[in-house]
């Protein structure tokens, strides 16, 4: 029996839980994170599908090594390296303080694009969570998520950006200042916090939402029709209790990078206090990294460097 999208909206509490949850898993050059990533998603989503944008380092072995060790069943790789959604785009991006052009088909809205209109087409009718390569999620998500879905008054435009935690290492978190002041017009539980953006958002495959590239920043993804319900109203809202771990930095090509010694976002997990209380932190002691990043502090800076896994 099919319904109308009145009587969806209108049943929808009892309705949403029927619905399967897929991760759509976006990864490139993250050796350091992806089996970590991968081992906490599978185990909570009905199918994972991961796009390889072209990874030149062990990302694959790594894949394929988390997949052999869980037996992991639920899971689809693509390579979307060569694919270019938006070819004539050319984006800008600052990092610190410098100015590069990305490659054409390697800004972070193309990934999203790649790997969304996959499950769109395969998966028309499931709820699509957006996932980065660096996010390491908690073991109560799966729950969480559909009481947050079957909260929707309109599931045809409504999403979900989720809360997670910036973590530098595994003694450390950053805190999200700019100029040692909190980001405006951000909702935060805790200034560690990423109160919800594309590093893990949500939205139902059967409804309205596309995905293209933000018009104010065409490197990041945005979801249209752009509604201010969703992009003012929950991106950068998120109050509750994070969803994971969001490993900042955390990559090879990170080893080298510099913290001030006064820098006053790097606070350690031991000095969090309240803000840190009912935070999964033991979880990156039961997930697998490859290699570890740590910070070492020297006479001018806390340096991050590298060393094996135990």
């Amino acid at each position: 029996m099919s319904l109308t999208k009145e009587q969806v909206i209108a049943n929808w509490p009892e309705i949403c839980r029927k619905f399967p949850i897929i991760c759509g898993l976006k990864t490139f050059n993250a050796e350091l994170t992806i089996y970590a990533t991968l081992q906490q998603a599978y185990k909570q989503f009905d199918w994972i599908v991961i796009t390889d944008d072209g990874s030149t380092d062990n990302t694959i072995k790594m894949i394929e090594k988390c997949v052999t060790d869980y037996g992991i069943k639920n899971i689809e790789v693509y390579q979307v390296g060569d694919q270019d959604p938006w070819p004539d785009q050319k984006v800008e991006k600052r990092e610190g303080d410098h100015h590069i052009i990305r490659n054409g088909d390697k800004t972070a809205a193309k990934a999203c694009f790649k790997n969304w209109s996959i499950t769109k087409q395969k998966y028309p009718n499931f709820f699509y969570l957006g996932l980065e390569d660096d996010v390491i999620l908690f073991d109560n998500v799966r729950q969480r998520i559909y009481e947050r879905i079957s909260k929707w008054s309109d599931p045809f435009t409504d999403c979900e950006y989720f809360n997670v935690s910036s973590i530098v290492d595994k003694d450390h978190v950053l805190l999200a200042l700019h100029e040692g002041k909190p980001l405006p017009g951000i909702k935060q539980r805790a200034l560690y916090d990423n109160a919800g953006d594309w590093t893990c958002a949500l939205f139902w495959n059967a409804g309205q939402i596309q995905i293209g590239p933000d018009p104010v920043y065409p490197f990041g993804a945005c979801m249209f029709p752009w509604l201010p319900k969703n992009q003012v109203g929950k991106k950068g809202q998120d109050t509750s209790m994070p969803f994971g771990f969001h490993m900042i930095n955390y990559r090879k090509t990170k080893v080298g990078f510099c913290y001030n010694l006064d820098d006053p976002g790097l606070v350690r997990i031991t000095d969090l206090g309240e803000s840190g209380e009912g935070v999964d932190f033991d979880l990156l002691n039961r997930v697998w990294f490859p290699e570890e990043i740590v910070l070492e502090k020297t006479d001018s800076a806390w340096v991050q460097k590298i060393k094996e896994s135990k």
